[in-house]
């Protein structure tokens, strides 16, 4: 028979056993709720372009961020990427690219100080066109010549001086011919 101490020890867990053991546990669990708060923290694709959907390309002329697929356009969406992951707004992050590349990021010009002339000055080219048309519409309608409308049977009646004389002359010049 086994003594009672011997069987005791071989049951018993030594207490640096117990410590690794609950050591390992412990980290496996901060692991996955480390995985979860990640995951939980990572943005979205959809995230990132609509984000990227707002900003512009500042090498491509007019190309818009989610659609360019040069280098710096890649990194620009993985820095939306990350700042989103970091809590930031989609405001914060479009303010943090116009300090970094400059209006010319947000496909528009701000609509203060000088700017604003961008906003404007189409609109009144516009109208200045239009005034244009119509002025000279007016003018051309008012220089035609008035019809003869109905005052002979062939409507000769309303033919001018000029055209008579014109007229003559060619028919002068072909009784000379004849």
């Amino acid at each position: 028979m086994i003594p009672e101490n011997h069987m005791s020890s071989r049951n018993a867990i030594k207490p640096s056993t117990k410590f690794i053991v609950s050591t390992l546990t412990l980290l496996l669990i901060l692991t996955l709720f480390g995985n979860f708060i990640a995951i939980a923290a990572t943005p979205t694709p959809n995230e990132v372009e609509a984000v990227a959907r707002t900003l512009y390309c500042p090498l491509c002329v007019g190309q818009r961020l989610d659609a360019c697929e040069i280098p710096l356009c890649i990194d620009m969406k993985r820095e939306i990427a990350e700042q989103l992951a970091q809590g930031r707004t989609p405001e914060e992050i479009r303010q943090y690219f116009v300090a970094q590349y400059g209006p010319v990021v947000l496909g528009e010009p701000p609509r203060k100080g000088f700017n604003w002339l961008a906003w404007v000055i189409p609109f009144l080219v516009l109208a200045g066109a239009a005034a244009f048309v119509l002025i000279r519409v007016r003018q051309w309608s008012s220089t035609q010549p008035a019809t003869a409308g109905g005052t002979g049977p062939e409507g000769t009646a309303g033919t001018e001086p000029e055209e008579d004389e014109y007229t003559r002359q060619v028919e002068r010049e072909l009784a000379e011919w004849e």
